[in-house]
């Protein structure tokens, strides 16, 4: 028989839940948090008690996150946390890789004083939580970032990218737990060159940048997870979006 599930961690409204998007979102967080962890099996009876909400909208929350590719269903209609798979996240992150870049190429052209200066203020906070370890904190502000370098693609695109985002970020939080410094010095040093690149106006080099960020974090994560694993779509995407890496390396 399966422990009862701990949703009531005081990071989480869990209270006056009504409609479906706010309980995809709890469950969401669960599930990027490792507390509905891959593979657990989800009960709507369970979730319903433990939520305190009603079976319909919990049932077409949990379609959403199917939708996501972040629940899946068995044989027998009940659903399960879907597992994690390092050749979802080499996909996810090619998807990332081309799309972002895309995005990033149509938003710099936008971004005024106070755009740039809010981006700024993203990574600062980024830094603040670092030094305290504190990764749940520092993904909110990451996240921001990432989404104001695309602000002005489009929003049937940039939901797009964020469900591509929400596969990265699991295996994103096991990665950086487990190599905080290296990790989170890394992604200081990416994210400053990027938003330089945006200041200064150069949308290419903004794009770039962004697409090998994104390379570079997805082939770290698949070395840490599966050293044998080969992410031909990472390379494919990062030649798209970068030919003259290419042609410089020949």
């Amino acid at each position: 028989m399966n422990e009862p599930l701990d949703l009531m961690a005081p990071s989480l409204a869990v209270e006056g839940l009504e409609g479906p998007e706010q309980i995809r979102a709890i469950l969401r967080e669960l599930i990027f948090s490792g507390q509905l962890a891959a593979g657990t099996p989800l009960s709507q009876v369970q979730l319903a008690e433990q939520l305190c909400v009603s079976r319909t909208p919990l049932r077409e929350a949990l379609r959403m996150l199917e939708a996501e590719g972040l629940v899946e269903s068995e044989r027998n209609r009940r659903m399960r946390v879907a597992s994690l798979s390092v050749t979802d996240l080499v996909h996810s992150y090619a998807g990332r890789i081309v799309l972002e870049a895309f995005g990033v190429r149509l938003t710099v052209p936008h971004l005024n004083a106070e755009r740039i200066a809010a981006l700024r203020n993203c990574l600062e906070e980024m830094d603040e939580c670092a030094k305290r370890g504190d990764f749940d904190g520092w993904e909110i502000p990451h996240q921001r970032f990432h989404d104001g370098l695309i602000e002005e693609a489009g929003p049937q695109l940039v939901r797009l990218i964020d469900q591509l985002q929400s596969h990265g970020r699991r295996f994103r939080s096991l990665y950086v737990t487990r190599r905080p410094t290296e990790a989170w010095t890394r992604s200081a040093v990416e994210h400053g060159e990027i938003l330089d690149a945006c200041q200064s106006g150069d949308a290419q080099i903004a794009s770039e940048r962004v697409a090998r960020h994104l390379a570079q974090t997805a082939l770290t994560m698949v070395a840490a997870t599966d050293p044998g694993h080969d992410p031909v779509a990472i390379r494919t995407a990062l030649q798209t979006v970068c030919p003259r890496d290419q042609s410089e390396s020949k």
